[in-house]
């Protein structure tokens, strides 16, 4: 029996008369309510997201199928196993994190692979998370399925900030600096669900920044929104006067690939 979260449901020990069924089996009876309780327990091992190519998985203590690990170290996690099945690291792939129990080691050990249902070669795994690799394998989204969203790495849309769809949630961020005396203008972000939004979600400008400024060495101001997977976003760069100058930026969340 199962609640809605996946987790065994508990139930607990009633007492038992000793002199009917022994000390040994009232022992036995506590035991294994204790050995329910701590089934799912995990503590720290958190994972993060390093750099494009990197993940890791950091200290903690956890249970994988009844046997008790603890890393007092951070693990760096890499495609291909000792002893498991392994991967050979692909584009556009999604890939499962696992931490598994190998041996009477007390430390558990990690891998990937691109099977949620049970880890390949390994009798004692536990699904810790999943990652999302991308164009030339850089890893975009990372989610952790105790602790949730990990965000992904910075992509610079400065170039390429024209109504475009979000393959994940996500944030828009943009920048507009004035630095002359005669720059003026805005941007606006746009979000919806049309291939060309049309519903404005942040602006920043407006207004002659130069001169609010003060000593006309540059005035910045910035807006951020926050895109559903599957909608669309953009950003226009409205000019009044000079030549302001931007910069975009989209960075994933990794909830999206639950």
């Amino acid at each position: 029996m199962s609640n809605d979260m996946g987790y065994a449901a508990l139930t607990p020990v009633a007492y038992k008369d000793p002199v009917t069924v022994g000390w040994g089996q009232q022992v036995l009876d506590n035991i294994t309510a204790v050995a329910n309780l701590l089934m799912d327990y995990q503590k720290g091992c958190r994972l993060s997201y390093v750099s494009t190519g990197t993940i890791e998985v950091g200290t903690g203590c956890l249970m994988i199928n009844g046997h008790p690990r603890r890393n007092t170290t951070t693990s760096t996690v890499t495609f291909g196993l000792s002893g498991g099945a392994g991967y050979t690291e692909a584009s556009s792939t999604s890939y499962y994190v696992w931490a598994f129990a190998s041996g009477s080691t007390s430390i558990f050990q990690i891998g990937l692979n691109q099977t949620a249902s049970n880890h390949t070669g390994q009798a004692n795994a536990r699904l810790l998370g999943k990652l999302y690799n991308g164009t030339g394998c850089a890893i975009e989204q990372l989610y952790d399925y105790q602790y949730g969203v990990v965000f992904g790495n910075w992509v610079n849309k400065t170039t390429d900030y024209g109504a475009q769809q979000a393959a994940t949630d996500g944030f828009f961020l943009g920048i507009i600096t004035c630095t002359n005396v005669a720059d003026q203008g805005d941007i606006a972000l746009y979000t919806d669900s049309a291939a060309d939004p049309a519903t404005i979600r942040g602006v920043a400008g407006g207004f002659n920044q130069a001169f609010m400024s003060g000593n006309y060495g540059g005035y910045r101001q910035s807006a951020c929104i926050s895109v559903k997977k599957g909608d669309y976003f953009k950003a226009v760069l409205n000019t009044a006067g000079g030549a302001p100058t931007v910069a975009f930026y989209w960075i994933p969340a990794g909830g999206s690939i639950m």
